[in-house]
């Protein structure tokens, strides 16, 4: 099961194992629930993923050339990839502060629950 993190007062992160797992759905249904601003995709490095595929795999189905592709009323303003691989967390950090810069201010947001987490308990906003 995804955890899920919440870094910063802007950030959150769902961790799954390769990035090629993630349904493109996830990205419609977060956005378009207004759950976020934006999503941002990162995981291996190009042309060095673990699973082989991956990459390549989203890659096309965000360009919604292969199934389950990504709906075209998602924006493609509001979703990035990044491949910065293991070692690129320096790299990753200053691409989602770009990234949510591009995005501007955004309204205040309902808490996320970690699961299993009551409702009532205070949480960070994303």
């Amino acid at each position: 099961l995804p955890q899920l993190s919440v870094l910063s007062e802007k950030v959150a992160t769902v961790a799954v194992r390769c990035a090629g797992q993630l349904p493109p759905a996830f990205i419609d249904y977060t956005l378009s629930r207004d759950l976020a601003d934006g999503v941002v995709l990162a995981g291996c490095g190009e042309n060095s993923c673990y699973y082989r595929f991956g990459i390549q795999w989203t890659n096309s189905r965000l360009a919604r050339e292969r199934d389950p592709h990504l709906r075209a009323r998602v924006p493609k303003d509001k979703v990035r990839v990044f491949w910065v691989g293991r070692l690129g967390g320096k790299a990753l950090n200053q691409l989602l502060l770009e990234f949510a810069n591009t995005l501007g201010e955004t309204k205040p947001r309902k808490p996320l629950r970690a699961v299993g987490e009551a409702e009532d308990q205070e949480q960070t906003h994303v």
